[in-house]
């Protein structure tokens, strides 16, 4: 078997049903769209408008981190390295497949805090389920506003039906963690003792990062904090939708955060090039604005989405390697002055 051959089988076939979406979506966009329209439509943005918008993305990262840190039971990290540690795994979801930044971001906070790495992770499954949970509520508020569309409809009953297997599994999970660890140690036998006492104590902290949900303090808190995320998400939106001249209604706005945050989330080629500006002028399209403002919002808010955290990213990681430095010169120092 070739190693090509190998790479195409492990990444499946969600990887290359992204990957036709994508390419797809660029193909479609560049056959069909009017790109002189969109160039001047472009070169009318607000620049001030826009500014705001990238100062609000990096306004709406501390809300995340705040509601990060409310998901931990044994040890609360601190706000700087789960900063870092969020905006890298986010900047690895960009670029690879399978949402493997939330690996990251859990190894990376365990290597620079107290916290438990398999604890962290399991914070960060909460963290999603309550964005899962933020999604389907704002879809399923909005019949109460307008008809929610077909094209829409099944994939929402799949998502919904996902959610709640999802939610089924993690409350088994919380609620009765000792018989899931017992079942787990059968099916680990065949393994070498040390390899068994290591690999329960992992899914021992994973299943603490659960126990958020079994709390009402922790998940009053969780909900606030949600709740906050996704208000102060939905302003640099709006900013960029005003600097290109759009204007929808709140319950419009929302309705397409939730679309286009649960459509990103399908593999796709890296930085979700194509999907991005394709949910934009799907959605947009749908309550009546001119393609050639749905395409260019899409174009602009992804740069504004994506760049800042790629940036601010970078700056931290070069920051935490220049002080590792110093550090390592320091105590170099030290030890030839004792000699």
């Amino acid at each position: 078997m070739s190693t090509g051959t190998a790479i195409g089988r492990r990444r499946g076939w969600h990887f290359w049903v992204g990957l036709a979406i994508s390419l797809g979506c660029i193909v479609w966009a560049v056959l069909v769209l009017d790109w002189r329209r969109i160039i001047v439509t472009l070169g009318r943005v607000s620049p001030w408008l826009t500014a705001a918008g990238v100062l609000a993305i990096v306004v709406s990262t501390f809300p995340r981190v705040w509601r990060w840190q409310a998901l931990f039971l044994r040890t609360r990290p601190p706000f700087g390295p789960a900063l870092a540690a969020m905006l890298v795994g986010q900047v690895v979801n960009y670029f690879a497949p399978a949402r493997g930044g939330e690996l990251v971001r859990a190894y990376w906070l365990g290597e620079r805090s107290r916290v438990d790495k398999a604890e962290a992770l399991g914070t960060t499954v909460v963290e999603k389920i309550w964005d899962l949970l933020i999604v389907l509520s704002m879809i399923g508020l909005l019949p109460l506003w307008m008809p929610i569309p077909e094209w829409l409809s099944g994939p929402l009953s799949g998502l919904i039906l996902f959610v709640l297997v999802l939610l089924i599994g993690l409350f088994v999970g919380v609620t009765r963690q000792e018989a899931v660890i017992q079942l787990a140690s059968r099916y680990l036998r065949f393994l070498p003792e040390r390899w068994q006492v290591e690999a329960l104590a992992q899914l021992g902290s994973l299943l603490g990062g659960f126990e958020s949900l079994r709390r009402p303090g922790m998940v009053g808190r969780a909900l606030f904090w949600s709740l906050v995320v996704w208000g102060t998400g939905a302003i640099p939106h709006w900013l960029v939708m005003r600097a290109i001249g759009i204007r929808i209604s709140l319950p419009m706005l929302l309705f397409f955060l939730a679309v286009l945050r649960a459509g990103v989330a399908v593999p796709s080629l890296p930085g979700s090039v194509g999907v991005y500006e394709g949910i934009a002028i799907v959605c947009l399209t749908m309550f009546g604005v001119p393609t050639e403002q749905a395409t260019s919002f899409g174009i602009m808010m992804h740069v504004v989405d994506f760049i800042p955290p790629i940036l601010w990213a970078t700056m931290l990681v070069w920051t935490g390697r220049r002080a590792g430095w110093r550090r390592l010169l320091a105590h170099s120092r030290s030890d030839v002055s004792l000699e």
